[in-house]
């Protein structure tokens, strides 16, 4: 996964972006993504919609302004590392039929890409993860707390999830994963 780590730094620093929380949205924009809400039904937070050169990314409304900015970031990271492989036609609920009538192909975010249960589920995941808590960031956010007026674990990641405005899970994943947790 270093590789996306690169990718994503490389991405960051393009756009000039060298503060918390990650303007996820702007990134898209900068890409020629555009967002639009689509009542995509329970269990689908998001989807990502290509059309020859357009591409657009879809989001559930009911989902958490959380989810959504981790969903955002999980789409753009499909868009960065998968939007020319055939991977991308995943059916659910007969929606993408309906959609490939139109000539567009759809990868849907659910519980299964949520799980990282596919391998380029897994790369998106870990895609959104470096995008919205980049190490630089996370370091940078870590070192400007004071320790001290936090007892346990469970507080500082609220905080810094707080700050870059992404789930308590998540952030606790990507804590993991970069062994500043346990």
């Amino acid at each position: 996964m270093k590789r996306i780590e690169n990718q994503v730094n490389e991405l960051l620093t393009d756009l000039k972006i060298t503060q918390a929380p990650v303007p996820v949205r702007k990134i898209a924009k900068a890409l020629g993504l555009s967002i639009k809400a689509y009542d995509l039904g329970d269990g689908v937070s998001g989807a990502l919609l290509l059309d020859n050169d357009k591409a657009i990314i879809g989001v559930n409304p009911s989902e958490s302004r959380e989810r959504t900015r981790f969903t955002i970031a999980h789409e753009i990271g499909h868009y960065s590392l998968h939007k020319s492989s055939s991977a991308l036609f995943v059916d659910k609920d007969g929606l993408i039929q309906k959609i490939e009538e139109d000539g567009v192909r759809v990868l849907f975010r659910d519980g299964k890409s949520s799980s990282g249960e596919v391998k380029i589920e897994r790369e998106a995941n870990a895609f959104a993860a470096a995008l919205l808590m980049p190490v630089n960031l996370l370091k940078k956010e870590i070192n400007s707390l004071d320790l001290d007026n936090y007892k346990h674990d469970e507080e500082i990641i609220n905080e810094l999830a707080r700050r870059f405005k992404v789930s308590t899970i998540a952030m606790t994943y990507r804590l993991t994963n970069l062994g500043v947790l346990q």
